[in-house]
């Protein structure tokens, strides 16, 4: 029976791997056909997750359902659909900042002052950049309180995945930082696209960060008992 669910795990791997590769040269050029091949994505994503854990996260489902949401809104039409698109994206932060609260609270902060200086550089540099990009593109839709929620919740979510990766050095965490960085080129990367070049090549490099960091998200719940068991065994210490 192992071997038959080993066999599963590799063809939902395979299947993530052409719907992935699919969708990153296909979106750009055909949106209908895009709006096909993302929702095969997610439930196979799904899937790979419930294959490798044996086990159905509401949380996670919840943030997978709300990002396919967001990103069929975002395909029909990112202005036009622009709250819907913001509500879900929220919605998807929300919950993915959620799944990593186990590992967070299991973290044993060594108060060291290089890193706690990179932290806070890096934050600045980051929320400067986020308000920088939203000023000279998504300001003038003058949606700021909605605004205000969705940049909060993103910026939760790409702080606490850099908190995971300074203090937990578990191999595994990369994934999650590897989410963070796809994510950001997804969020920034993708208001360019929008708001100042349509150009196809930025298209395709958003979906491919956005195809990769939503993998490695999913690899990084699957492992997120090792993480936090690593977690534990640095507090001990």
């Amino acid at each position: 029976m192992k071997n038959r669910g080993d066999f599963i795990i590799y063809l939902l791997q395979g299947i993530l791997l052409l719907t992935g590769v699919a969708y990153v040269f296909i979106a750009p050029f055909d949106q209908n056909t895009s709006l096909i091949i993302k929702p095969l994505f997610f439930v196979t994503l799904f899937s790979f997750y419930f294959a490798s854990t044996k086990k159905f996260k509401w949380k996670l489902f919840f943030a997978l359902t709300c990002v396919m949401l967001g990103e069929y809104f975002a395909t029909k039409g990112f202005v036009d659909y622009y709250n819907i698109v913001i509500l879900f994206y929220t919605g998807f932060y929300f919950f993915a900042t959620w799944l990593l609260l186990p590992v967070i609270r299991n973290i044993k902060v060594k108060k060291v002052f290089s890193d706690l200086t990179m932290i806070v550089l890096s934050a600045g540099g980051f929320v400067f950049v986020v308000f920088w990009v939203y000023h000279f593109t998504l300001s003038n839709l003058n949606q700021i309180l909605l605004d205000i929620v969705a940049i909060g919740t993103f910026v939760l979510f790409i702080s606490c995945i850099f908190y995971i990766t300074q203090f937990n050095k578990q191999p595994k965490s990369v994934y999650i930082f590897i989410t963070a960085i796809g994510y950001m080129v997804v969020v920034l990367g993708y208001v360019i696209y929008e708001f100042a070049f349509k150009v196809n090549s930025i298209l395709i490099l958003v979906n491919f960060a956005e195809i990769v960091a939503q993998y490695c998200f999913i690899k990084f719940v699957i492992s997120r008992k090792e993480i936090i068991i690593y977690s534990e065994k640095d507090r001990l210490l």
